[in-house]
């Protein structure tokens, strides 16, 4: 949709300040629906039912019970049931804030009881952010992979690539019978 387009569709509902129904706004590679919404002036809202997804190399789809939204800052905040689908990568937390940047994701971060999977890759935390493809989780990270688990005081995976670091690691895992 056109920024001039979405200006009025955002401009007509805020001025009214009702409570709108099946609410779509695209922005660059960005769609949030909204199942109900509260507009106000300013660009702010409230909904409930919402989910964004933003196009990319790799859609991210985004789902929550609840949301609250700027455009002037180009801020989203998805509160209750939160989930996260970006390819493979599975994530589910309490509340989730994405931080847009000229209709791309810059920046998301989830918060609450933070749970990820990757296939066979499990990931938990407090706190995990994704920002440029790598997901940094904080809180008790921990993550886990057949019998091995890894944690840490903060652990990084790059989405895109095999790749992780930990730092201040401790490593469990069990280990076969040695080669002859």
């Amino acid at each position: 949709m056109p920024a001039l387009a979405l200006a009025l569709l955002w401009g007509a509902a805020a001025w009214s300040q009702d409570l709108v129904e099946g609410l779509r706004v695209e922005v660059g590679e960005t769609r949030v629906s909204v199942g109900s919404a509260q507009l106000q002036a300013g660009g702010l809202g409230q909904g409930q039912g919402a989910s964004a997804v933003v196009e990319g190399l790799v859609p991210l789809s985004i789902q929550g019970e609840r949301s609250s939204w700027s455009l002037g800052t180009g801020e989203v905040v998805f509160e209750g049931a939160v989930r996260v689908e970006r390819g493979p990568l599975s994530l589910r937390c309490d509340r989730l804030t994405v931080r847009l940047e000229g209709g791309r994701l810059r920046e998301a971060v989830a918060e609450g009881a933070v749970r990820a999977e990757e296939g066979a890759r499990r990931v938990q935390g407090t706190r995990a952010t994704l920002a440029e493809g790598v997901l940094t989780l904080e809180g008790a990270p921990q993550l886990e992979e057949g019998a091995s688990r890894l944690t840490g005081e903060r652990i990084l995976l790059w989405l895109d690539e095999d790749r992780a670091e930990c730092e201040r690691c401790r490593l469990v895992t069990t280990l076969g019978p040695a080669a002859p």
